[in-house]
């Protein structure tokens, strides 16, 4: 008999060929979603086809709640579906808190050996008083605590700190459907995968505040935007300092307490002795907050396989920069890259600017590939640039290709991602792992 895991596949399978080029009409995509949850018809004309298509994937639908009892990590990670490697890590977990201001379920999990990622909902009891929640994520394995980073999130959940529910001016946060990574990592940059079996703990802790909440009537200038003077930030500080004073709880057009927080006059020192979710703790329920609860949820996970380069790899671009492999880190869903750029021909220390005339694609002949995101920045030492990226992989594999894309050609290289041509797969740096 069929387990809830092949019986979804099974399905996903059957629509896979009446669906395509779906991905391609995001209108037509939220159609058959609200239409999957009954709330609208699907207007369209649509062929014979199609319309077997929205009525699999009204199924599929019914199917996948019946699966997570929830929002669950292919809700989140839809990109993973066929990823039978993934898909069979996938946790159970279902644990449910309840408590005075809110409930809350964690439904899914999966842990890839460098990323977790996790699934949950949050229901607000009705009439209760807005809370603000700072989640903290701790792993540890084999005793030792693991640093943890959160690499991103959707459906109202923030990394240090959210409200519940969401009072942030003329928006309202999805709190049921929330999906959240947390990679270990030291620097939020690279992954620090592990081998063993990882104990997770996510926490929050349940603020409720003491004072009358404001709003500011501005925040400070986007990047674009006319530029303020030190006089006008000196005055903007200023507004939360006097909010505190006068025992006002006054919050950015975001939401956010941190401004506030930083207003409160406390020991500065402490700040380089406490993680920053302690220290914004600590300064919030001097006065302005009180700590309420406490939520827990405790699970262990199992790392998949993480992959590393067999063999140390550099090349040379056309235009003389040296490339250097530093580190690189092969899930069964993620890549993670890091190259040190250095030009031994010139005296003169890199810069940025330098290097901005490229872009390196990552590929596989037996996976897809899709660029996820990239920070490019000088080495503390000076003696090169530090470039990592992260792409994401649906399956596994046993070589790399590298690609460097000449500037120019970055933007329809990046529309036909997942296709390479003769001339790109002739350049291509192969690495081989292990």
């Amino acid at each position: 008999m069929k387990n809830d895991q092949e019986i979804l596949q099974s399905i996903r399978a059957a629509i896979d060929d009446c669906t395509r080029g779906i991905d391609d009409a995001p209108s037509l995509q939220y159609q058959i979603a609200r239409k999957a949850k009954g709330e609208e018809p699907v207007i369209k004309k649509t062929s014979g086809a199609l319309v077997l298509a929205i009525i699999l994937v009204v199924m599929l639908a019914s199917v996948a709640f019946a699966v997570t009892n929830g929002f669950g990590i292919l809700n989140y990670h839809p990109e993973q579906t066929e990823n039978k490697a993934y898909t069979d890590n996938i946790m159970s977990l279902n644990q449910t808190w309840e408590g005075e201001y809110f409930s809350a379920t964690i439904h899914e999990a999966v842990f890839d050996g460098m990323k977790m990622s996790f699934t949950m909902t949050i229901i607000p009891k009705e009439g209760a008083d807005p809370v603000y929640v700072i989640p903290r994520i701790r792993a540890t394995a084999e005793g030792r605590e693991l640093s943890t980073w959160t690499d991103g999130f959707v459906g109202g959940y923030e990394g240090d700190g959210f409200w519940i529910p969401c009072i942030e001016p003329d928006l309202e946060y999805d709190f049921d459907h929330i999906g959240v990574d947390i990679m270990l990592s030291d620097d939020y940059r690279t992954y620090a995968p592990v081998s063993e079996n990882v104990e997770w703990e996510i926490t929050f802790d349940i603020l409720h505040p003491e004072w009358p909440i404001e709003f500011t009537e501005s925040d400070e200038p986007m990047i674009g935007e006319p530029e303020w003077t030190d006089a006008d930030y000196e005055i903007y500080d200023q507004q939360f300092v006097d909010a505190y004073r006068s025992k006002r709880i006054l919050l950015n057009r975001a939401a956010m307490v941190e401004p506030f927080a930083s207003a409160i006059l406390d020991d500065i020192e402490m700040e380089d002795k406490m993680t920053h979710e302690d220290y914004v703790e600590m300064r919030l329920t001097q006065e302005a907050f009180s700590k309420k609860e406490q939520v827990f949820f405790r699970f262990t996970a199992e790392p998949l396989t993480v992959k590393h380069a067999k063999n140390p790899v550099s090349f040379t671009l056309p235009d003389g920069l040296v490339v250097q492999l530093q580190d690189l880190t092969v899930s069964v869903d993620e890549i993670g890259i890091s190259l040190k750029i250095t030009s031994p021909d010139s005296d003169e220390p890199l810069n940025l600017h330098d290097f901005a005339n490229w872009h390196i694609a990552i590929f596989t002949d037996d996976a897809d590939t899709k660029f996820l995101g990239a920070q490019c920045g000088p080495e503390e030492d000076g003696s090169g640039i530090l470039y990592t990226a992260q792409w994401s992989i649906n399956g596994q594999t046993d070589r790399l290709l590298l690609v460097p894309i000449d500037d120019s050609l970055r933007e329809e290289f990046f529309k036909q991602q997942g296709t390479l041509s003769e001339e790109h797969r002739n350049g291509a740096i192969c690495i081989d792992l292990e």
